[in-house]
């Protein structure tokens, strides 16, 4: 949905971008929930007594997949929310422009006020869960400004490098600056069940996401105006 509102913020300044953006917003979805379990599993391994060797060895001893629960690794590639949007790029791509007629009266014209209701929905939850985030202080509410931060100027750099336009260098910043609401939360449910739920997305929904809102889709694309400068 930070991606919504980043379309919708480049097209009221008249703004173009690369209509390929749109099918990254799946191809970067399955990728992170995978390095985030990958990630979590260095973790561990770095925490157990039981290891006897090196974490630089662990990290490339041992193969992925080893760490990864299968139903986990089912999940991150084909759960619900990636299969829909996945399902979504291949029936675009098999129906073509023709298709669009018949599809607009609700994905398209419907857009903005279903967007309204769902900030609507992710505000309400984010309110409930707020409480929790403040119990660990400070530094949980600047990782969740400052991460976006990073991520968003990298995903800027990366895109300009690779010669994207205005709008693509600013999407792609928006895209590697968000958080997942609805995938990696249920791939986390399954692999990490200890995890807090509301700190992960009270941080997510609480911290990074109005930030992305208010401050971030702009700072992105001041940031990709910056680069075009250089």
């Amino acid at each position: 949905m930070t991606y919504g509102a980043a379309i919708s913020f480049l097209e009221q300044i008249g703004t173009s971008y690369e209509g390929f953006m749109n099918a990254m917003v799946v191809l970067m979805e399955s990728p992170a929930i995978i390095i985030s379990l990958i990630l979590l599993k260095v973790m561990d391994q770095k925490q157990s007594d039981s290891v006897a060797y090196s974490s630089k060895n662990i990290a490339f001893s041992s193969p992925a997949t080893a760490w990864i629960d299968k139903d986990v690794l089912k999940e991150a590639l084909f759960g619900k929310s990636i299969l829909l949007l996945l399902g979504a790029l291949i029936i675009g791509l098999v129906a073509g422009e023709s298709a669009l007629p018949a599809v607009q009266p609700l994905f398209m014209d419907m857009y903005n006020s279903v967007l309204i209701l769902f900030l609507l929905s992710m505000g309400l939850t984010a309110g409930e869960r707020l409480p929790e985030v403040r119990k660990h202080g400070i530094q949980l509410f600047l990782f969740g400004i400052l991460m976006p931060i990073v991520g968003g100027t990298i995903g800027v750099l990366v895109a300009g490098m690779i010669g994207l336009s205005l709008g693509g260098m600013t999407l792609m910043g928006v895209l590697a600056g968000s958080a997942s609401y609805i995938a990696a939360p249920a791939a986390l449910r399954t692999s990490v069940p200890e995890a807090n739920p509301s700190v992960y997305l009270g941080l997510a929904l609480g911290i990074t996401f109005p930030f992305n809102l208010i401050i971030g889709i702009p700072l992105y694309y001041q940031l990709a105006q910056w680069f075009i400068l250089l």
